[in-house]
């Protein structure tokens, strides 16, 4: 059984680094409730020069999935980020994140973290970039370090969405540790590419992320809800329409002029594959980081495959894991009011622009 995350790099993030007291200052949801939109799913990080390689690859033969038997311990991750609202000069951002367990014999546990509220002003912009980017192995990754300690963001980290991001992907990836140190003989899932060097985790994280995987035997698996992959200038989702329509995969070889996998190896944790989990369901990048010398990464990819139960295609442990990440519009209202009331700031009201664009308005019906 899975103990909860114990990651107090995380309760830090949101008990220290706040900014002063901002009394009596406006808040401003920054949608109506009618507007708000939920799920919105980004295309994961991946870097430019392996999506590059990759478009060069070859493609190995079509595997039908067998199976193993063998029963595997499993853990999946997710997080997720909302804005709230802006003040003047700053935002309010909300996190959530799940983990969903599964024991060898089958049962299920969930672990949740948040949902939490962070106000990101001018004042603690910089210091919230140092600290997440020292989780993360690189200090200066977010920020520019004087020598007389003052701090300038990097361009990439100054707008609201990046701060979402990186804070959201720092979440997530203090999580995928604690899990790694907790998981024996298992697969940790997580959510998007293994590539090594994204605008968000620098290598050094995930070669440490490898490290506490594979001292207990445990392999990772990256699925990629979207991604920008195309092989011969074909999509990742289409690759596999020419295959018989079974579930199953086929292996991506990026390889150099002399026929070995280095580009693979120089950009990606794992070995890269385009899978269909299940006969009729989309078809995804998948990426499998295995630590077992006895093992292939389609023995892990077996091992996935007869372990967790699959929804069109989509292994339903990380669809569990996202759903209970997910912020519903009741929860997002509520979060707003806490924002205001913790921070003390005056609320206003959230700005409805249906009465000027209607009839016309986008994606509403009306």
């Amino acid at each position: 059984m899975f103990e909860l995350p114990s990651v107090d790099s995380i309760e830090c993030l949101f008990r220290e680094m706040e900014p002063p007291a901002r009394e009596g200052e406006p808040f401003t949801p920054s949608l109506h409730a009618a507007e708000l939109l939920l799920d919105d799913v980004v295309v994961e990080g991946e870097d430019d020069e392996e999506v590059a390689a990759l478009n060069e690859a070859k493609l190995g033969p079509f595997c039908p999935f067998a199976g193993t038997g063998v029963p595997s311990a499993l853990a999946a991750i997710d997080a997720g980020v909302v804005d709230l609202g802006l003040t003047r000069t700053g935002f309010a951002l909300a996190f959530k994140a799940a983990v969903v367990m599964q024991a060898a014999d089958g049962t299920h546990s969930v672990a949740k973290l948040g949902p939490r509220v962070k106000l990101i002003m001018p004042e603690n912009r910089a210091e919230l970039l140092r600290y997440v980017g020292r989780g993360l192995m690189n200090e200066e990754m977010f920020v520019e370090i004087h020598p007389d300690g003052t701090l300038t963001i990097k361009a990439g980290a100054r707008e609201p969405n990046q701060f979402k991001d990186r804070i959201r992907n720092y979440i997530e990836r203090m999580i995928q540790l604690d899990l790694a140190r907790q998981l024996t003989n298992g697969i940790l899932l997580v959510d998007g590419a293994l590539t090594l060097r994204t605008y968000n985790t620098p290598q050094a994280f995930l070669d440490r992320l490898a490290r506490e995987a594979a001292q207990r035997n445990s392999d990772i698996i990256g699925v990629s809800k979207k991604s920008r992959v195309t092989v011969g200038g074909v999509h990742i989702g289409a690759l596999l329409d020419d295959a018989p329509p079974h579930a199953g995969y086929r292996r991506i070889l990026a390889e150099d002029a002399e026929g070995t996998d280095t580009l693979v190896e120089a950009r990606n944790l794992g070995q890269p594959f385009a899978v269909r989990f299940a006969p009729g369901g989309f078809t995804f990048r998948v990426d499998v980081a295995k630590r077992s010398l006895l093992a292939t990464e389609e023995d892990v990819l077996e091992a996935l495959y007869t372990n967790t139960r699959m929804t069109l295609g989509y292994p339903n442990l990380l669809r569990l894991a996202h759903i209970h990440s997910a912020f519903t519009k009741s929860e997002i209202v509520s979060l707003q009011v806490q924002a205001a009331h913790d921070y003390g700031m005056a609320m206003r009201a959230p700005e409805d622009l249906s009465v000027i664009f209607a009839p016309f308005r986008k994606g509403l019906g009306g």
